[in-house]
């Protein structure tokens, strides 16, 4: 189900050339995807995150358990690729992925289909579920495009994320990634009691802060990886009341 023709056109034409796949009703929006579910009840759903009138996790939502099927989400966007992860989908596909990468998928599902029991399978839906209905449910991990490969960071390994223009650069001990996603967005789907906005171009994981400097009346975070990240006025009080411990002044320590 995906609201481009020419994604559906090409989704078409892989599942056509395997033989095990049959291809039961394509969809360019969320409520037609419903219904073609209710009525064809297939076994898989290749499903867009973003779609018309209801996106991808929103069409689960509505499909009542007793129908739903396994999930390959299908996006552009890596953002959404983690929270397919923790949706507890079956896989996912980034756009644009290449006949090798849904050849990979595939077999993830047939092997899927042949092994898994009714009770197990109902289980995981459950819990695909329970996660997408969750209102406190914050990413736990970053989906990184590189080279050929995606890596997966855990956000808990994240000392803190800093704004450059449209993307943001997540710094992890001594190395930084590139992401796809602008800081503000990002905010909103981390635990605000884990990340906390320090300046208007940077989030800070308060799990990796060693000290509070102050120096000539500015104050400072020096993180665990050696790194120093400034703490803006506009931020500070915010700051200090879900931080609590003592503040370390340099100018002081050093006379």
């Amino acid at each position: 189900m995906d609201d481009e023709p020419r994604a559906r056109s090409i989704l078409r034409r892989l599942l056509a050339a395997d033989p095990d796949f049959t291809v039961a009703a394509e969809c360019g929006n969320g409520y037609d995807a419903i219904g073609a579910v209710l009525e064809h009840r297939p076994e898989l759903l290749l499903l867009d995150v973003q779609m018309p009138e209801l996106g991808g996790f929103e069409v689960l939502q509505q499909i009542p358990v007793a129908f739903l099927p396994l999930v390959v989400f299908v996006t552009a966007y890596e953002q959404y690729a983690i929270r397919a992860f923790e949706v507890n989908a079956l896989d996912y596909l980034l756009k644009p992925f290449d006949e090798e990468r849904f050849a990979a998928a595939m077999s993830r599902v047939k092997a899927r289909l042949a092994e898994e029991a009714g009770p197990v399978r109902a289980s995981q839906i459950l819990a695909l579920l329970r996660t997408l209905k969750s209102p406190h449910s914050y990413i736990e991990r970053f989906v990184v495009r590189l080279r050929g490969r995606m890596l997966l960071i855990q956000a808990a390994e994240v000392d803190c994320l800093q704004a450059e223009d449209n993307y943001v650069r997540i710094h992890s001990g001594t190395a930084s990634y590139l992401h796809r996603e602008t800081l503000s967005n990002l905010a909103t789907k981390l635990n605000p009691r884990k990340f906390v906005r320090v300046h208007r171009s940077a989030l800070v994981n308060v799990d990796k802060i060693r000290e509070v400097l102050l120096r000539d009346g500015d104050y400072q975070l020096l993180l665990m990886n050696g790194s120093r990240v400034g703490l803006s006025r506009t931020y500070r009080d915010d700051f200090f009341t879900k931080i609590n411990f003592g503040v370390h002044d340099e100018a002081a320590n050093a006379s």
